[in-house]
């Protein structure tokens, strides 16, 4: 057996170590700690927990000089029962304590309050002993609060008893509720600590409430009663789970609003009138539709006016992105390319949808040679999101032969002339494509058109109207039933004038238009021709005018021939009329008459017959006097002179210009049937 000795003072707490079978010794050691007369056992150990090795901790009682005694459990001993043994100090942590900023014990605080964190250890040895030392601070949560927490501060404690800590001040923005202070020291070999508790009153804290079955803070749903997002539809209902809640220990007495939002647009500004301490209020399934499809943004902004002041500010707004179906319903679906496209016809009207984003639609139609359509996509005037882009496309669904965006506000018209037979395609998208689409993006796809007769046209009118159409006092008139009949060829013509009258008197200023079907000029070298008797009032062009008038695919009329100083009540046939600036074009040919005035009206009118157009050209003319088919285009003649000429083609005229004196009588002689000329002159 060994012996050892140590002095020691009353209260000193001493921990006394044997290690010899944890250095792999075969010592099964008896430790002993014996009073100051080398007899009295104090305290004595065998087997520490799970070792044969020895450890004892003990107070001592008195000042004075004690023993160690140390001995193998079997009596034995040799070389190999080697031992070591250790006599240290034993370390406490006696208390963890809080207090106010005047150390006051306290255990109630408020944010922005200095609160004190103490820790008292005590050295119960007699040297000095280097020492860590830990103020830790942990929230309801158990979460680690770095701004109250102060780690890994060293000190040399002197024996006895000392007391250290912190004093930081408690944050603006930390929640309400119990938090745990831990007072911790170590030295080399041992460790200690205790623990206190303090609470934390915080001021009002609003923020959007999630209660424990949401899978968030709003929860839309297109189902009632559930708290989970499933598929939403634009354009239905959508039932939205929200609420608020006070995080605060402090009831809220004030009035505030809750505020949510789809994207930018506020749709619910909700007044509630205080809250008490940790309570929320909430709604379920808030019913509202939303009209956009795709990925949009729900917001909710708790206290937007900042009427409460809060401990914390930054918490009171929770966003997130949802996604809509487009819930689209355009039954012509799917028409997205010209082998998809929908059948229209003309006069057709079929409505539809740009849903989602980047659709677009097709229509096909068959059409003739020099048919005229008239396409409209109308949107805007049915109060629609789409502004609408429309193409006419060729037979092979790519060639672009027309398109249009705004004609009538934001909708879309196109008119054109079919160059050839076939199948023709309309193509529809929104002008932002394809960034914008969805259910309230719907339209109106019109078509019209009128079906032309490719030239060459004839009509001797002798098989009724033939898709003429007439208006004021122009109707067909023969010459078995009419009371007043003219006619080119036997027997039919139109007439502006009255059965019951002969004339066209009225009684009033009056005017009318004989108007041709639509007609196809495929190329140059077209020529418009009629027969027309007349009488009124004068030949002159400022009363009853007589206008030849064009339309060019299904255009405004403009004039392009005026009949004036031509013989009365005589069929005549008009000018040759050149139509080569209409090749490639659809017209239609207008007979208007208008008597400007009330007065003098009392004459036959208008008679047309033999409409032709045709690739006969005009005879060639080899008149060297040409033009002067006006007076301002007259030709000189001078007293005494003989000019020839020709009146060449048909429905030329020539005119002649000389001066005289007062008094001169003359004499004005045309040479034509004398010289085996064909013409009837007048």
């Amino acid at each position: 057996m060994d012996y050892y000795t140590f002095t020691g003072y009353a209260g000193d707490r001493i921990v006394a170590d044997i290690d010899a079978a944890v250095n792999g010794s075969t010592l099964d050691s008896i430790l002993y700690l014996i009073d100051s007369d080398g007899t009295t056992v104090l305290d004595y150990n065998d087997d520490s927990g799970d070792s044969l090795d020895s450890h004892i901790e003990y107070t001592l009682p008195h000042d004075g000089d004690f023993y160690l005694k140390v001995e193998d459990y079997w009596s034995e001993g040799a070389p190999d029962h080697f031992y070591s043994l250790s006599l240290f100090p034993f370390l406490t942590v006696d208390q963890a304590s809080i207090t106010d900023v005047d150390w006051n014990p306290e255990t109630i605080f408020y944010p922005n309050e200095v609160i004190g964190l103490w820790t008292t250890t005590s050295n119960h040895a007699t040297q000095v002993i280097s020492t860590t030392w830990w103020w830790d601070t942990y929230g309801p949560a158990w979460q680690w609060i770095p701004s109250l927490s102060y780690d890994n501060w060293t000190y040399n404690l002197q024996p006895g008893t000392e007391t250290w800590g912190i004093m930081p001040t408690i944050p603006q923005n930390l929640p309400g509720g119990n938090y745990f202070f831990i007072g911790s020291v170590s030295s080399e070999n041992e460790f200690d600590y205790k623990w206190d508790v303090f609470t934390l009153i915080a001021p009002p804290d609003l923020a959007p409430y999630q209660r424990w079955d949401w899978e968030y803070p709003l929860v839309p749903s297109s189902v009632q009663g559930t708290h989970e997002v499933d598929t939403l539809y634009a354009g239905q209902t959508t039932y939205i789970d929200w609420g608020v809640q006070n995080l605060s220990g402090l009831d809220i007495s004030g009035n505030f609003y809750v505020d949510l939002y789809f994207d930018d647009t506020r749709f619910v500004h909700y007044p509630f009138s205080g809250i008490s301490a940790g309570n929320a209020y909430y709604f379920l399934d808030w019913a509202e539709t939303f009209t956009q499809g795709g990925w949009h943004r729900l917001k909710i902004i708790v206290d937007p006016e900042n009427n409460i002041a809060e401990a914390d500010e930054t918490n009171n707004v929770w966003e997130y992105w949802f996604y809509w179906d487009y819930n689209c319903t355009d039954s012509w679906e799917p028409n997205d390319d010209s082998g998809m496209a929908t059948n229209i016809s003309y006069g057709d009207t079929l409505w539809a949808e740009i849903c989602p984003p980047g659709d677009v639609d097709y229509y096909t139609f068959n059409g003739e040679q020099g048919d005229i359509i008239w396409a409209y996509v109308d949107a805007q005037t049915y109060d629609s999101e789409l502004d609408p882009y429309l193409y006419l496309l060729d037979s092979d669904g790519l060639t672009i032969l027309g398109e249009n965006d705004d004609y009538y506000g934001l909708d879309a018209h196109i008119h054109h002339t079919l160059p050839h037979d076939g199948t023709f395609y309309l193509k529809v998208r929104e002008y932002n494509d394809p960034y914008e689409g969805g259910a309230d993006y719907f339209y109106a796809t019109s078509l019209y058109g009128l079906s032309a007769t490719t030239a060459p046209f004839l009509d001797d009118m002798e098989s009724g109207a033939s898709d003429w159409t007439a208006t004021g006092l122009w109707h067909l008139v023969d010459e078995y039933t009419s009371p007043y009949p003219e006619s080119h060829s036997w027997s039919h013509s139109w007439w502006y004038g009255q059965d019951a009258t002969g004339d066209y008197d009225t009684g009033a200023a009056n005017s009318g238009d004989l108007t041709s079907p639509p007609i196809y000029i495929p190329d140059t070298g077209y020529y418009l021709r009629f027969w027309y008797w007349y009488e009124t009032e004068t030949q002159a062009t400022e009363y009853d005018t007589r206008l030849v008038q064009i339309s060019t695919d299904g255009g405004p009329f403009e004039t392009v021939l005026q009949l004036y100083d031509d013989p009365m009540r005589w069929w005549l046939q008009s000018p040759a009329i050149d139509l080569s600036a209409y090749a490639g074009h659809t017209i239609r040919v207008r007979f208007h008459f208008d008597t400007l005035d009330d007065v003098f009206n009392d004459y036959r009118g208008w008679y047309i017959d033999d409409f032709e157009i045709s690739t006969t050209p005009p005879p060639a003319c080899s008149d060297g006097h040409e033009p002067n088919d006006t007076p301002a285009q007259a030709t000189s003649i001078a007293y005494g002179q003989t000019l020839s000429a020709d009146i060449c083609p048909g429905g030329d005229y020539d005119f002649y210009t000389f001066t005289g004196a007062a008094g001169d009588k003359v004499v004005v002689d045309i040479d034509a049937e004398v010289n085996g000329s064909l013409l009837d002159s007048y």
